[in-house]
């Protein structure tokens, strides 16, 4: 409900100006009763704006040029980088002797400006980037390739723009791009598989043929191991008693050395006594 605020009437006198202080009374009234209303409406609105006042945040001051340059040099260093840690930031702001509040204020203008830079860049300039950026990847035996399938190209367009009406040809521009990129993407393929090839001409044949595996050891049983025992016993008796018939064989061998000796001896001795 609008409140009516009642004033005490000033006596009205008949002096020349009264008909303007009654006018600018009567405006008077009529402004508080407008404010009170108002108030009525929208109770919380003078309540909130001393908070917003509050909340405001502090005004961040300009940084120097020096502050500038040096804040370039340490993008260049960083690799560009538009989104650094609270760390780094901090960090920077000692540097460069400010606040942190202008260091991500210069941050956000720095991010600002790449991204306009980048959507104003024209598409003729990108494309050309493009190429250039394809022809460096290109190595120079392959560029006897590319030749060879410009040439095909221009042939198969030149055959096709016989047979084709003029309302349905393509500009000469667009025709021309086309051609380029095609015989890029051609070139490039050529070598790739050429790279392949001599990778695979130069790879040694233990390298492509696949490892072979390893036979898996049979488990043996107890009676087998048994067996293998005993046939191991044996053979190391034999083995025994072949060397024992050795040394037998070589003491009967030095004995008959001996005693034909020893004849012999006797003999020359009664040849002589």
């Amino acid at each position: 409900m609008a409140t009516v605020i009642v004033a005490s009437t000033p006596t009205l006198t008949t002096t020349p100006g009264w008909e303007q202080e009654a006018a600018s009374f009567c405006e008077k009234i009529l402004v508080e009763q407008e404010k009170e209303n108002s108030k009525e409406e929208n109770p919380g609105q003078e309540s909130g704006n001393p908070k917003i006042e509050e909340k405001s945040r502090p005004k961040v001051e300009p940084i120097t040029e020096w502050q500038r340059k040096q804040f370039e040099i340490w993008m260049e260093q960083n690799g560009s980088n538009m989104y650094p840690s609270r760390d780094e930031k901090e960090k920077l702001a000692g540097t460069l002797d400010a606040s942190y509040p202008q260091i991500t204020r210069l941050f956000a203008n720095h991010r600002r400006r790449f991204l306009k830079k980048k959507s104003v860049t024209p598409q003729s300039e990108v494309k050309e980037g493009s190429i250039d950026r394809l022809i460096a990847i290109i190595k120079e035996p392959s560029i006897e390739k590319m030749d060879k399938f410009d040439n095909l190209v221009h042939d198969e367009t030149s055959t096709s723009e016989r047979s084709v009406s003029p309302i349905l040809r393509v500009d000469d521009g667009a025709s021309e791009t086309d051609d380029s990129l095609a015989a890029i993407c051609g070139a490039v393929a050529d070598q790739i598989h050429d790279d392949i090839e001599n990778k695979q001409k130069n790879m040694n044949p233990s390298e492509i043929q696949k490892k072979k595996r390893r036979p898996r050891k049979r488990k043996v049983s107890d009676r087998e191991a048994k067996l293998e025992a005993t046939v191991d016993e044996i053979l190391s008796k034999i083995t025994k008693e072949d060397l024992e018939a050795e040394k037998k064989l070589r003491r009967r061998e030095v004995v008959f050395v001996l005693v034909h000796q020893l004849t012999r001896l006797k003999v020359l001795f009664f040849e002589t006594g």
